[in-house]
């Protein structure tokens, strides 16, 4: 239970996608004459770029947390399964204890590292994967106001003042 109210509150508190971001991905789309489909999530546009020019970025990234959040419900779960199991059936406290407090710890330490991994995808890979794209797409435009706190509004001033 807990671990599903930690997860729940990460989905609530997580950096959210903005519509100046999804205009300058359609802007870039449009300017750069890119043949891939116009989404509204700006996350599955920078997707459909970066495998349009096979670069790998934000996906490849964004799947890894993902298994690592599998593995750590599916690990912490079946060893605090598994050590009510052993220790009930062999009458244990002691393993039964030790397993099943060390699932919790697995489940807990996921939760922890996937809400790590879930911020420094939304503040850090997804401007890193923007600046990914300039480069291979435009290496003489000036990338700088990307490490900006409000990188999306400096991404979309970019792309108007350079369609001209």
């Amino acid at each position: 239970m807990f671990y599903l109210f930690l997860f729940i509150l990460l989905i609530i508190i997580i950096p959210k996608h903005t519509k100046v971001e999804k205009e300058a991905s359609h802007l870039f789309i449009d300017m750069y004459k890119i043949p891939v489909k116009k989404v509204k999530n700006p996350v599955k546009q920078v997707f459909l770029i970066e495998k349009y020019f096979n670069i790998k970025g934000f996906h490849s990234y964004q799947i890894t947390t993902l298994w690592i959040i599998f593995g750590s419900i599916i690990g912490g779960a079946v060893l605090a399964l598994l050590g009510i199991a052993i220790g009930t059936s062999i009458n244990n406290p002691t393993l039964l204890g030790t397993l099943f407090f060390l699932g919790l710890f697995i489940l807990i330490v996921g939760v922890i590292y996937s809400w790590i991994r879930i911020f420094r995808m939304h503040s850090k890979i997804r401007p890193q994967s923007w600046i990914r794209l300039f480069n291979y797409v435009d290496p003489e435009l000036d990338t700088q106001f990307m490490q900006e706190k409000k990188w999306q509004k400096f991404l979309l001033l970019t792309l108007i003042e350079n369609k001209n």
